[in-house]
């Protein structure tokens, strides 16, 4: 059954994995910045109007939809995360963002189909300004349903004295993408119709898998490290601000 806001941590078991569904949201001013606005331009009128339209239209149509397990860790090192069933996460910007935690939350996220028959069927009959739009309102949203989920789940650890940190996604940072697969092997993506290609894309396109780390405090004794404060990549899409 979906998950409710309230029962996000409640409970949760150990590699029992959970659904957690979420109304769409597509904030057209991060859907103008990712198609190349900013500083206020929003693109021409025909564009706006598009932009409008899509939002409202995919609003109605999109399922959000994330399944998660909580992992229990083994040890982490300066340059991998190990969790006690085995499995090990290689990235050294990763391990030392969860160096405090003791678990981990594991997902893999989605907007369904729909976006990707969209876009298709967008393509298919040339109308390519149509299909971008679609295309970065999705990104958008795979985001904004990602940071939710996050900042929910934070609550929810929040309440039991806990804290979390940063999530990362395989291919950002040092984290290869073909350690996708192995965040697959924690979670039952199935569950919300989401399947990974042997080349560690996944299907549908509008999906991202994570993780974050669970620490046993709230505030942590450590400053909460973030690996853009001292990453030279300034136009990196994904950076996040200290």
């Amino acid at each position: 059954m979906p998950e409710t806001q309230s029962r996000l941590v409640d409970e949760l078991h150990v590699e029992e994995n959970r659904v957690f569904e979420s109304a769409p949201h597509f904030p057209r001013p991060e859907v103008f910045r990712l198609m190349g606005g900013g500083n206020g331009r929003l693109g021409s009128r025909q564009t706006v109007k598009k932009v409008h339209n899509w939002t409202r239209r995919l609003g109605s149509i999109v399922r959000p939809r994330i399944v998660y397990s909580l992992q229990p860790l083994a040890d982490v090192t300066k340059t991998r995360v190990r969790l006690q069933g085995g499995i090990v996460l290689n990235s050294a910007k990763m391990a030392a963002a969860l160096r405090e935690s003791y678990q981990a939350v594991c997902f893999v996220a989605t907007l369904g189909r729909v976006i990707d028959e969209e876009i298709h069927t967008l393509t298919r009959d040339n109308n390519l300004s149509e299909g971008f739009v679609v295309d970065a309102i999705g990104s958008v949203g795979t985001e904004q349903l990602v940071e939710s989920f996050h900042r929910m789940t934070e609550a929810g650890f929040r309440k039991q004295g806990k804290g979390v940190t940063l999530r990362f996604s395989p291919g950002y940072c040092d984290w290869p993408v073909t350690e996708q697969h192995k965040l697959f092997r924690l979670v039952r993506s199935d569950l919300i119709g989401v399947r990974l290609t042997d080349s560690s894309l996944m299907v549908p396109r509008k999906s991202v898998s994570g993780i974050f780390g669970v620490t046993r405090n709230a505030s942590g004794s450590l400053e909460p490290y973030n690996p853009c404060t001292n990453c030279g990549k300034s136009n990196c899409m994904a950076r996040r601000t200290s």
